[in-house]
C-alpha cells in the first residue's frame, strides 16, 4: 500500500487570486480557495468554464497571467510539470502503446531516478492496489477502458504525489462501468490519502465523488462547498439551475420575513429573511409534496391549490408538471404516484426546502 501522506497544519492546495488570460479571454478569472489533505474534489462546470486551464495551471502545464498556486506552503508559480508533487490522469489515458503495462507505470519513477529495487516494488505495489497485477505484461491496446483508466491511474499513483489531477477520466466509459469505477476511484483516495482534484461536467460523479465541490462558470468559482451545501443551498439561480434541476420562482419578500409569488402565493422559508423587494425562489422538485384536494392534509406548509398539466414516467420516479396559478412547479414523486393529469391538487413544500437567491443571480460571479 502507498503510504498516506503525512498529517500538516493548513492545506495541501491553495489558489490565491489565480488569473489567466489569453489575450481577450479570461480562462480564470481570480479564483480564491483552498483544499485540505486527503480530500476528494470535484470541479464541475459546463464547457468553456475554464475546468482544462485550471488543471494545467496546477500541473504547471500553463502559468498563470497573476495570483498563485501554493502546494503545501510553497508557490508553485514558475515551477515545471516535472518538479511540482502533483500528477495527471488525462481523459485519453495517455498510455505507451509499446510499453506493458508494468513499463507504462515504471516509467515515472525511472525517469526520476528512483533505485530500480524500489521502482520494482512501487510498481508491484500500484497495480495490486488499482486491481491490474494479472495484466502487468499486457500491453495498452489489449486492455478494455476501465483497465486502461486503472493503469493511467496507477501510473500517476506510483510517483506518491501529494496532489493527483484527473481530467474526466469516466468521461470515455459506458454508464455501468462509468459507475463501478466511481468506487473504485473513490476506495484508491481513500487507501492513499492522495488529494484528488477531479475535472467533470457530470453532475452525478461529482455529487457521488466529491468531500469538497467547486462550481464553476466563465472562468470563477461561482460556490465552494459540501455537496449537501452546494446542492441544498445554491447561493445563486446559476447553481440551482446547473446542479441537478430546480424550480426557480421571481417573487417579492415581504417585511413580515415571508415572500409573495406572482401569482399572490405566499411561502415562509426556514433560512434568513430576504431584504424586502424582488428575489428568487429554488424549490427542489424531490421536495415538492403533491396531494389531491381534499386528501391534503391542513397541517403542511406553504400550501398552493393548482392543477396537474402533466405527467411522466421516467423511470425510478414520476415527473409531475403543476399549474399553480401563473407559474408551473415540477415535482418528483414517487414511480407508482397516483395522480393523474387534469386532476385539482396541492401542492406543499417545507419551509426549509424554500431556497431564497439574489434576484440578479443569473448574472452573478
Amino acid at each position: 500500500m502507498l503510504p498516506s501522506m503525512p498529517p500538516r497544519d493548513g492545506p495541501i492546495l491553495a489558489l490565491n487570486d489565480l488569473r489567466k488570460s489569453f489575450g481577450d479571454t479570461k480562462a480564470v478569472a481570480g479564483v480564491t480557495a483552498s483544499f485540505g489533505r486527503g480530500e476528494y474534489v470535484c470541479v464541475l462546470g459546463p464547457s468553456g468554464c475554464g475546468k482544462t486551464t485550471l488543471l494545467r495551471l496546477i500541473a504547471g502545464f500553463e502559468q498563470p497571467t497573476s495570483g498563485d498556486i501554493e502546494l503545501d506552503g510553497r508557490s508553485l508559480v514558475g515551477v515545471p510539470p516535472e518538479r511540482r508533487d502533483v500528477n495527471v490522469v488525462f481523459q485519453s489515458y495517455a498510455l505507451f502503446p509499446h510499453l506493458s503495462v508494468r513499463e507504462n507505470v515504471a516509467f515515472g519513477p525511472r525517469m526520476k531516478g528512483v533505485p530500480a529495487s524500489e521502482i520494482d516494488q512501487r510498481v508491484t505495489t500500484t497495480l495490486q492496489m488499482v486491481r491490474v497485477l494479472e495484466l502487468a505484461d499486457r500491453r495498452p491496446g489489449q486492455l478494455s477502458g476501465g483497465q486502461q483508466q486503472r493503469v493511467a491511474l496507477a501510473r500517476a499513483l506510483v510517483n506518491r504525489p501529494k496532489v493527483l489531477v484527473l481530467d474526466e477520466p469516466l468521461s470515455a466509459l459506458d454508464r455501468s462501468l462509468r459507475l463501478a469505477m466511481q468506487d473504485e476511484l473513490r476506495a484508491v483516495q481513500r487507501r492513499t490519502g492522495v488529494t484528488f482534484i477531479h475535472i467533470t461536467h457530470d453532475q452525478s460523479e461529482a455529487l457521488t465523488l466529491a468531500d469538497q465541490l467547486v462550481v464553476m462558470r466563465a472562468g470563477r468559482f461561482e460556490q465552494v462547498g459540501s455537496p449537501a451545501e452546494v446542492y441544498e443551498h445554491p447561493r445563486n439561480r446559476f447553481v440551482a439551475d446547473f446542479l441537478g434541476s430546480s424550480n426557480v420562482l421571481e417573487a417579492t419578500a415581504d417585511a413580515d420575513g415571508t415572500v409573495r409569488l406572482a401569482g399572490g402565493v405566499r411561502l415562509r422559508a426556514a433560512g434568513p429573511a430576504a431584504a424586502p423587494g424582488a428575489v428568487l425562489v429554488s424549490l427542489r422538485p424531490e421536495c415538492v409534496r403533491v396531494e389531491r384536494e381534499g386528501e391534503a392534509s391542513s397541517s403542511r406548509e406553504n400550501q398552493m391549490a393548482g392543477q396537474v398539466i402533466r405527467v411522466s414516467n421516467t423511470g425510478p420516479l414520476t415527473e409531475c408538471r403543476v399549474d399553480v396559478g401563473g407559474a408551473t412547479l415540477v415535482a418528483h414523486l414517487p414511480q407508482r404516484a397516483n395522480i393523474a393529469e387534469g386532476e385539482r391538487v396541492v401542492v406543499s413544500v417545507p419551509a426549509e426546502d424554500v431556497v431564497l437567491l439574489p434576484a440578479d443571480a443569473t448574472d452573478a460571479q
